[in-house]
C-alpha cells in the first residue's frame, strides 16, 4: 500500500460525509466512482477496481448498521425482537 494516498482517502471520507449529511446524498452513490478512480490510479486492474469500490462501500454500510444496532441496544431501545428473527 502506498502511504501517500492516506490523505486522499481522509479528504474523500470527509467530503463524502459532508455531502451525505448536508444534502442527503447517499454515500455509496458518491464514494464508489471516486474510489474506482483512486483504485485505477493506484494501478489495480481495471476489471477489479469497480468491484473493490463497491465492496468497500458495502463494508462501510455493514459497519454502520452494526454500530447503529449495538448503540441502540445499549441505550435501551429494543428495535428488534431478537428471539423471533
Amino acid at each position: 500500500m502506498d502511504w501517500t494516498f492516506i490523505p486522499a482517502y481522509l479528504v474523500l471520507g470527509a467530503g463524502i460525509g459532508f455531502l451525505a449529511g448536508l444534502l442527503g446524498i447517499g454515500g455509496g452513490f458518491t464514494i464508489v466512482p471516486v474510489l474506482t478512480l483512486l483504485f485505477a490510479y493506484q494501478a489495480f486492474p481495471a476489471e477489479h477496481a469497480v468491484h473493490m469500490a463497491v465492496a468497500t462501500s458495502t463494508a462501510l454500510i455493514v459497519e454502520s448498521i452494526l454500530l447503529f444496532v449495538v448503540t441502540r441496544r445499549r441505550l435501551g431501545f429494543h428495535v428488534f425482537i431478537w428471539g423471533r428473527c
